[in-house]
């Protein structure tokens, strides 16, 4: 079983991965979709040079993954418990807001290639093995998905506001 557990985070993993690639080489031949982005979300945002959304990009692929390599290598209760927040929150990333700015805008939008063919069907299979395979005590798995999903928005903020400092910085 650890050999499958494993392989499954280490999936998704590479999923976030090519997810964060796409959206950062994408988002080069689209800027325009910062605005986009902007205007559906509603907020009040300023639009972001391409550089500080890339270093935003390329510093929030790296938390996932370094969370989710060391529960591959040695998983503990409270890693586990992490990798299924991520593998929901990655699920969620996928709808909210590739998919739902992609229907807004009526076409492509950096990243949902890869969250509909990589991030949603494997955040969704990771969380059906966990629930399956008893990673967490059925509380702890829906706990690990609700807060996943609730934090999701939390994350996109701190995303803006990650490439608002390193824009301020540069």
């Amino acid at each position: 079983m650890v050999s499958r557990v494993r392989r499954a985070v280490i999936l998704l993993g590479i999923a976030i991965l090519l997810h964060n690639i796409e959206e950062w080489w994408a988002l080069g031949l689209m800027p325009e979709t910062l605005e986009r982005l902007r205007d559906f979300s509603g907020l009040p945002l300023p639009v972001q040079d391409l550089a500080a959304v890339r270093a935003g990009i390329a510093a929030f692929a790296v938390f996932p993954l370094v969370i989710l390599w060391r529960f591959a290598v040695q998983p503990t209760p409270r890693l586990t418990f992490l990798a299924c927040m991520i593998a929901a929150m990655t699920a969620a990333n996928a709808i909210v807001p590739h998919l739902a700015l992609a229907v807004a805008v009526g076409g492509y939008v950096p990243g949902l290639v890869s969250a509909l063919a990589l991030t949603l069907p494997l955040g969704l299979a990771t969380l059906s093995r966990a629930r399956r395979e008893a990673w967490l005590a059925p509380r702890r798995w829906l706990m690990a998905v609700v807060v996943g999903v609730a934090l999701l928005p939390a994350v996109l903020t701190g995303f803006w506001a990650l490439g608002e400092l390193l824009a301020e910085l540069a």
